[in-house]
């Protein structure tokens, strides 16, 4: 999530896919320019990984047991601790 979803948010994104993580993120999360095509970005978002049209979504689909990307997420906080 961020500002410039179509470079900083985006290219983050990709760095994750090409370690095997998945991606998620919420429309209400990522933000660019209005001249910058948030639509392509959206399109893109959408292709590769999870994309929920708002937050409340998002924050649902991570609270699921079964969501991947929880899993994750759980195993790199406990590495790192």
């Amino acid at each position: 999530m961020g500002i410039n979803a179509s470079a900083c948010v985006r290219a983050t994104a990709e760095g994750a896919l090409e370690h095997s993580f998945e991606i998620m993120t919420s429309g209400q999360l990522i933000a660019d320019p209005p001249s910058w095509g948030y639509g392509q970005n959206v399109t893109w978002f959408r292709e590769n990984g999870r994309y929920y049209d708002n937050y409340t979504e998002l924050l649902a689909a991570l609270n699921d047991e079964t969501c991947p990307l929880t899993h994750q997420l759980t195993s790199f906080f406990v590495t790192i601790l």
